[in-house]
């Protein structure tokens, strides 16, 4: 059994955290998202970390290094979910506004992070 010894933390103001559990101290903080993180995602070997915001940006983390990969931008709302495939080699993204009329789910090629496919869904109007 593996025992989790490092835990990963959202904070109000967008800083990811990383805490050692076995000596109860922070290790390291990273930037994150400046108006809020909403979600966040381990790829399946454990060497990425996705972080999704209300600034409608998605950031891939080495855990390894504790450096940005890349950033992901191209979003029309603030990003609420993150999944990787038990593959590890697609990622998806779903965002949007939860007042509109509409939301995005993109797929993503892991590595390189090109789009494969954007899916638009639409609400009626009440």
């Amino acid at each position: 059994m593996e025992i989790i010894s490092k835990l990963y933390e959202m904070t109000a103001i967008g800083e990811l955290k990383l805490w050692d559990l076995t000596s109860m101290k922070e290790s390291v903080t990273l930037p994150g998202h400046p108006r809020g993180i909403l979600d966040l995602a381990f790829s399946p070997d454990g060497k990425m970390l996705v972080s999704g915001g209300i600034d409608s940006a998605v950031k891939i983390w080495d855990v390894s290094t504790r450096r940005q990969i890349t950033s992901l931008t191209n979003f029309t709302g603030p990003i609420f979910s993150l999944a990787f495939a038990p593959g590890g080699r697609i990622l998806a993204t779903a965002g949007g506004y939860p007042h509109s009329l509409s939301a995005e789910i993109k797929f993503w090629e892991v590595p390189g992070f090109k789009e494969l496919s954007l899916f638009l869904f639409m609400r009626p109007p009440l």
